[in-house]
């Protein structure tokens, strides 16, 4: 069984930051949090309200994680970094497959969720989250991430032409192709963010 990684469940928390948004946006809509609707003495009111800044919670959490993959860069920045290089070979760009199937279904997952003042919002909420989680993390789906698109991101599977291993490359404003060479620090992980351009070096034509 797939070693459920950080990386992965940042890139999911990230992914899932709109699902969220959603959900305590319709919580509000749906009536659960007026004045005139509270009843402080009734115990499901703490349980949707429990739900309430959960939501909230992986919200922001969803907003850093973002900020980090967009930050980060996995290219070496000094000459007494330990680096790697793999050329590319056995391409596949991700950026674009399946996702507004994919992510249009977390969208409106999140709208049908019920949001009734009882403990079965509250199971179910967190069912789909894990259920999403789970899938996401092991398949590696993170080219459904928004972020990947809006701040100009491409996502690529690959192998290395030398050993054959894959990786998953998220590059920032530069396209793979067969046969290119990107130099990354060894960071140990599957999955390498490149934001710098001059980390990948066009194969010669």
């Amino acid at each position: 069984m797939k070693k459920l990684s950080i990386d992965g469940s940042g890139y999911y928390m990230s992914c899932m930051t709109l699902f969220n948004l959603i959900y305590f946006i319709k919580m509000i809509i749906d009536g659960l949090f007026f004045p005139e609707n509270i009843n402080w003495k009734s115990w499901i009111y703490y349980i949707d309200f429990f739900t309430f800044c959960t939501s909230i919670i992986l919200f922001l959490m969803g907003v850093i994680f973002t900020i980090i993959i967009i930050k980060r860069d996995d290219s070496i920045q000094t000459q007494n970094t330990l680096g790697r290089e793999v050329t590319v070979s056995e391409l596949k760009d991700l950026t674009g497959q399946n996702y507004f199937t994919n992510y249009s279904l977390l969208v409106l997952t999140g709208l049908s969720l019920p949001t009734n003042k009882n403990v079965y919002s509250l199971i179910l909420y967190f069912l789909v989250l894990i259920t999403l989680g789970i899938v996401y993390i092991k398949k590696d789906l993170i080219y459904i991430n928004p972020a990947m698109a809006l701040f100009n991101f491409s996502v690529y599977a690959c192998r290395n032409k030398q050993d054959k291993r894959s990786y998953i490359f998220v590059v920032r404003k530069c396209k793979l192709e067969n046969g290119d060479t990107v130099s990354y620090a060894d960071v140990g992980k599957k999955i390498i963010r490149i934001n710098n351009t001059k980390a990948v070096k066009k194969q010669t034509k």
